[in-house]
Parts: C-alpha cells; structure tokens; sequence
C-alpha cells in the first residue's frame, strides 16, 4: 500500500511539472522548434498533459539522434552575434572589412539588419591583394556612396549554408543587397562570380557568413 502510494505521489508529481511548462486551456504556448500547442482546441488538462507526454518524447528522440544537429543549430542561430559584433570578434580575419564597413557609414543599418542575409566577406588577405591605389580611392571622403555599393554588393538576400549553396543548380544568380546580382557556380569548386567560397558557415544573428579569396566588383561600378 505504501510503495502505491509513493508511486502515485511521484506520477502526480511528474505530471505537475509537465502541467506548468504547459498553456491552460485557451492560450498559447511552445512546443518543439517553430511549432506551437494549439490554441482553443478545447483539451483540459489531462489533454494537455498527455500532448506534452508526447513532445517529450519527441523532444528526446530529437536530441538523441542528432546529437549536434538540430538542437546545436538552433542555439547557435539564438545566441550568434550580429554581423558588425561578429565582424569584429574576427578582426584576424576580418578586421579589414570591418574598418570598410565603418567608412562607409554603413555600421549603424548593418548592426540593426534582421532580414535573412548571407555575406559572402573578403578577408583581409583578399583585401591585401587589391592595388593600394584602388583601396585609398574607395575610402576617400567622396566616394564613400562607392564604398557602400561595394560592400553591399557582397550582401546577397536569403540565408544560404554552404551545403545549400552547393544544392544550388551551377550559374544560379542572387539578388545582393545594392540591387546586382551575383552568380554561383559549383562544378568547379564553389564560387561566387570566380571567387572561391570557403566552406565555413559562420553564423550571425540574421544569417551566414562565408569568407571568401576576393573583393567582389559590381556591374553597377561601370556606370559611374
């Protein structure tokens, strides 16, 4: 009779923890990822219960079989730092596109970006290797709107990993953020308009980014 009623005591109390991670009846609640408990549905509190049984499970089974997959991927994607924070934090690969950004007035907009974007970002050896007359015109005070077309230029919208870059079918071209576009192709190694891509996927708070062997030109360059 005792051991019964310890095991009641503890189901209740199993149940009880359940409950509270759990909206009432009529409200809104988290489950797993993007979904959600329905709202109004009209289950009491034994419903409720068991659907969390369930999403337990679920949970579980998630976090066994992938190890480092889903759930690695979502709390990086929570906590990843925005693009100037992250820009910054690899100054050893990154300073020098870092220092750009900033000349050209840029920091602000790209600090408070929350669309999904992926930055395809010269490193800083890339930028080494661009003729130094070139560098010092871009970053003169009257061709910072230059700069900015740029360094825009190499900001594509939509959020692309690298194995979804590699999905893509060879010479698919993507809009960037200065109204180009650009092309990737894969048969060869993946690259962006001939320049190698990396195969890191960096995260950031609203996309990737993928460094790459040189700084990008954009057709719109020729018109000015």
């Amino acid at each position: 009779m005792q051991q019964k009623w310890v095991r009641t005591v503890g189901a209740f109390a199993v149940a009880s923890a359940i409950a509270i991670q759990l909206p009432m009846r009529g409200g809104s609640g988290v489950a797993l990822a993007d979904t959600e408990y329905p709202t109004g549905t009209g289950g009491g509190v034994a419903e409720q219960l068991a659907t969390a049984g369930t999403a337990a499970v679920v949970a579980y089974g998630v976090s066994t079989t992938t190890g480092s997959g889903i759930g690695a991927g979502l709390f990086a994607a929570a906590s990843a730092k925005g693009l100037v924070q992250l820009l910054a934090a690899r100054a050893a690969e990154f300073g020098e596109l870092r220092r750009l950004i900033d000349l050209s007035g840029l920091s602000d907009a790209l600090a408070a970006m929350d669309t999904p974007v992926t930055v395809f970002a010269p490193t800083n050896s890339a930028f080494a290797a661009l003729p130094a007359d070139d560098v010092a015109m871009l970053v003169s005070a009257q061709n910072r709107t230059k700069l900015s077309n740029l360094l825009q230029y190499h900001i594509v919208e939509g959020r692309y990993s690298i194995s979804q870059l590699k999905a893509l079918p060879d010479g698919t071209v993507l809009k960037t953020l200065n109204g180009d576009m650009v092309t990737i192709t894969n048969k060869d190694g993946l690259k962006i308009n001939g320049n190698t891509i990396g195969e890191d996927d960096i995260a950031f708070s609203s996309g990737w980014v993928h460094p790459i062997g040189g700084a990008l030109t954009p057709p719109s360059a020729n018109d000015d």
